[in-house]
């Protein structure tokens, strides 16, 4: 019962409406895990909705990092949304690729400039927070083994975001890693809901590898 109280304790203050938002946003989050280890196009329509979604409920909750790198996430879903659509018919069946020589040359370029971003995000956080309206007591940064993960997780992600719009394989191990990593983080947050999502999420990405490798 104390356990269940933990999870429910913090939503107490929020309004139903709120509150329905974020269910609304982690179910079609899910679904569209599901719909991209099924090689289902829907992986994006329902990525776009979830994702942006979580913008407006990062920014309501004061938290610009996670809002921008969600807003990441919906634009990367549109590209992937019109990159899928301009190679497939009805005819034709998914088929999945393997990362070519020039694509490991973007996949550095954009992990580097991924991580550069992240780690800006975090230097500069409290300017973010007051170009947004909202004030913190920090005004300096210093690194944890919480920011570590949270950095070197995000990246991973940035970086099979895109892989999953080329349909590469490769994005399944990225995403693999990254779920641990945060799966980790939150239980260390005791952010108990969302680590258990990301344990959930850490299973789907091994589902989704063997099902792409099943389309190569």
């Amino acid at each position: 019962m104390k356990f269940l109280e933990t999870l429910v304790a913090p939503y107490k203050s929020y309004s139903p409406f709120f509150v329905l938002l974020e269910i609304v946003a982690a179910l079609l989050g899910i679904a569209s895990v599901i719909a991209s280890t099924r090689k289902n196009i829907l992986v994006f329509p329902f990525g776009i909705i979830s994702t942006a979604i979580y913008v407006y409920i990062y920014l309501k909750m004061n938290i610009p990092g996670n809002m921008l790198v969600n807003f990441y996430y919906t634009a990367m879903s549109i590209y992937g949304w019109w990159e899928w659509q301009k190679s497939e018919t009805k005819e034709e069946s998914f088929k999945a690729e393997t990362c070519t020589t020039s694509d490991r040359i973007n996949m550095i370029w954009l992990s580097l400039f991924s991580l550069l971003f992240i780690i800006g995000l975090y230097y500069f956080q409290s300017r973010i927070y007051s170009f947004f309206g909202v004030h913190i007591n920090t005004t300096s940064f210093s690194w944890s083994i919480g920011s570590g993960l949270d950095v070197i997780s995000t990246t991973l992600f940035f970086v099979g975001m895109w892989l999953m719009a080329k349909r590469k394989i490769e994005n399944w191990i990225l995403w693999f890693i990254g779920d641990i990593l945060c799966a980790i983080l939150m239980f260390t947050s005791q952010l108990y809901i969302s680590g258990i999502l990301y344990v959930f999420l850490t299973c789907m990405a091994v589902v989704g590898y063997k099902s792409w490798k099943k389309a190569l």
